[in-house]
């Protein structure tokens, strides 16, 4: 799994190939600033600076942003614990992806009272209980300096 810089990085390099393209440059771009920028937006977002989230947010795919399989990578979390996820209620196993535990441990979480659960819309398709994302982002955010200093320097 990639840290969030690489990530980050990748993505922005996807975005100049494609500028590339659409534009026709033939030139590398701003491809050579690309770890500096990633880095920068990186510790931007963990110090939560909105306007860094809203850049990172414009940067990931929209199809990864609705995919519970983004919010399980480093990145994810990251930008997760920085609120740039925006559902109130999330199902306990797309809890246990962004907290990198089991659903069982989410399980724990909620009776231990860590967790609120939270009770499905009227006329949801979801089955089963739901958590809090506040209560998840908050127990993510606690761990939010290992993630970003263990990547970061």
């Amino acid at each position: 799994m990639k840290d969030p810089v690489t990530d980050l990085t990748d993505r922005l390099a996807l975005l100049v190939v494609r500028y590339n393209v659409a534009f026709n440059t033939g030139k590398d771009g701003p491809g050579h600033y690309l770890c500096t920028l990633a880095d920068y937006l990186i510790g931007r977002v963990a110090l939560g600076d909105q306007n860094a989230v809203s850049r990172l947010r414009a940067v990931v795919e929209p199809a990864d942003l609705a995919s519970a399989s983004f919010w399980a990578t480093p990145l994810g979390r990251l930008l997760f614990a920085a609120g740039g996820c925006g559902p109130a209620a999330m199902t306990q196993q797309d809890a246990a992806d962004v907290l990198g535990c089991s659903r069982q441990y989410v399980n724990e979480l909620v009776t231990g009272g860590r967790l609120l659960s939270v009770a499905p819309p009227a006329g949801s398709r979801a089955r089963g209980r739901l958590v809090d994302t506040a209560q998840v982002r908050a127990l993510l955010a606690q761990r939010l300096d290992k993630l970003v200093k263990q990547n970061v320097s």
